[in-house]
């Protein structure tokens, strides 16, 4: 026998994947349903007309890296004798590591 898996469905949500070798040999609770999983059923998502829709996931958001003020600070007063000594600003920016202005 092969398994397949399966979604645990219930209000239109997929809340549980199961392999099974048959449907007959997992008994659901009342208000849920079986349903032959494809590639789009995942815990979380939801059935829409027979068709699984896959949850959404929120975007990753990377952390914002606070400098330390002291480090801040050092970088603008690089970029104020670079500047001083005729380099220009954009270039001193670069050198320093300071966004462009």
């Amino acid at each position: 026998m092969s398994t397949k898996t399966y979604a645990v469905i219930q209000d239109s949500k997929v809340v549980n994947m199961i392999l099974l070798d048959s449907e007959a040999e997992y008994l659901v609770e009342e208000n849920q349903t079986l349903l032959l999983a494809t590639d789009d059923a995942a815990i979380g998502g939801s059935v829409k007309n027979g068709t699984f829709v896959a949850p959404v996931r929120p975007e990753q958001v990377s952390p914002e890296v606070l400098e330390d003020p002291k480090v801040a600070a050092a970088k603008e007063e690089a970029l104020s004798q670079l500047v001083g000594l005729g380099v220009t600003e954009s270039v001193a920016r670069t050198i320093v590591g300071l966004p462009p202005a």
